[in-house]
Formats: structure tokens, sequence, C-alpha cells
């Protein structure tokens, strides 16, 4: 009697649907298996999910083409201006003139309401002022950038950074930078920032520390080299030490040298 061959997943025959819609998601989710429940059905669940969300998209987008189609077939000259807008090389500041010139000026002086022609000039002096504006700075930063860039390869030779090191400064003073404008500073800026400062401060405290250590160092050995020793003692007794120099007094048995 032939052994019973287990029956598993694999080995099983499907018709030619069933064997079509495996195959399919074999090839979407090769790493899904299909004896794990849970998985397939999981993948079959964000598969679907991703779908609502393609046809929600798609309904939008044709809903959006009618509503264009409509705008376009009310005015067929809109049609040629799309059309003059997308095709490579294309004028539509000429296709405005050529069709629409009468309407412009009609509109814009007519004498019964300045609105259109104020709302002109105002238009066209904000573009201007804006340029300007645009142009200093632009004119600014051409100027500034020069000394910034000098002052970066300054401190990176100073500190021995890598090319890395010194584009990474740069890259987080340009985030720096845009963060301010926009008045949003991340944690991790904040926290670079904070670092660097902390850093700054220890590196002032241990140059004080060390410059009040060879400070005290200096003065000991000052005091050391003019501590008598017993080959200049000259005779005598009491608290002479000879040429001049007076014992030191001592104090609840301690010499002031008892301290060096």
């Amino acid at each position: 009697m032939e052994d019973e061959k287990e029956l598993t997943i694999e080995n099983q025959e499907f018709g030619p649907n069933k064997q079509k819609f495996r195959d399919n998601f074999a090839a979407a989710y090769p790493d899904i298996d299909m004896n794990d429940e849970e998985a397939y059905f999981g993948a079959l669940n964000d598969r679907n999910d991703q779908y609502d969300k393609d046809k929600s998209r798609l309904d939008e987008l044709e809903d959006a083409q009618v509503k264009f189609g409509e705008a376009l077939d009310a005015d067929p000259r809109m049609a040629e201006l799309f059309l003059e807008m997308t095709k490579p090389g294309g004028k539509p500041l000429e296709y405005l003139i050529e069709n629409y010139a009468q309407a412009f000026s009609d509109l814009v002086n007519d004498p019964d309401n300045d609105e259109y022609r104020k709302a002109l000039a105002d238009k066209i002096a904000q573009d201007s002022a804006d340029a300007l504006s645009l142009q200093q700075a632009e004119e600014e930063s051409e100027k500034n950038i020069g000394p910034t860039l000098d002052a970066l390869a300054k401190i990176a030779e100073e500190e021995q950074l890598t090319d890395e090191q010194v584009s990474n400064a740069f890259k987080t003073a340009i985030a720096l930078s845009e963060g301010m404008e926009k008045g949003q500073i991340s944690e991790d800026m904040w926290r670079t920032l904070i670092k660097g400062v902390a850093y700054d401060a220890a590196v002032e405290q241990a140059r004080t520390e060390g410059e009040a250590a060879g400070r005290n160092q200096r003065i000991r050995e000052k005091l050391r080299s003019e501590r008598p020793s017993p080959m200049n003692i000259q005779g005598g007794g009491g608290n002479s030490l000879g040429n001049g120099v007076q014992r030191p007094q001592r104090s609840l048995g301690r010499s002031v040298w008892d301290d060096e």
C-alpha cells in the first residue's frame, strides 16, 4: 500500500481561475507564505485598503476632468489657451493678447469701475517690489557666501575636521537658518546647539583652571627656590639662619615649609 501523500496547499490541484489568482498573488507578494493564513489574509486586506484609496483618488481626478472639460466647452478659446500652455515652445501671453486684448482694455478703461485699474496697478507695484527684494537678497547672499565659507574652512583647519564633518556642519547651519526663518527648531537641532555651548563652557573652564594651576605651581617653585638649605646656613643660633635669614616660626609644632 502506497504511503498516503500529505495534502498541502503546495500539492493541491486548483481550477484555472484559482490557480491564476494564486500565481498572481505569489508574483506580487513573493515573501508571503500562503500557508500562513494571518500573513496571507493580512496582505489581501492591505491590498484592498490600497485599492479603496486608489479608487477614491481616481474618482477625484475624474470629477476634476469633467469640470475642466465643461470649462473648455463653455469657451473654446480656453481649450486653445491650454494647448498653447502645454505644448513645447508655447506662447500663452501672446495668445491672450491676440484673443483677449479688447476684453482687457474694456475692463481696465471702464470709467465706471476703478476697481480693476487699481487692482492691476497694485499688482504691478507689488510684483516690482518683490522682484527688487529678491534681487537684493540674492546680491547680499553672493556677497556674504565667500567670507562665510572662508570662516568655515578656517575652523575646519583649526579643528582638523574631515571633509564629511565639514559638509555636515554646513548642512546643520543651513537647516538652522531655514528653521529660524520658519520659527521651527527641532529637538535634535536644539540638542546640537546646547552641546556646542556646553563644550565651549567646558573648554573655557578647563583653560581657567589650567591657568590657575600653572600660577600656583610657579609660586610654589619660587618659594621652594628661596627656601634655605643646611648648606647655606652659617653658624649662629636662635632664630637666625645666617645671611640675615630668620628661622621660620613654628606654630603648633609645624613649620611654614611643612605644607610644601
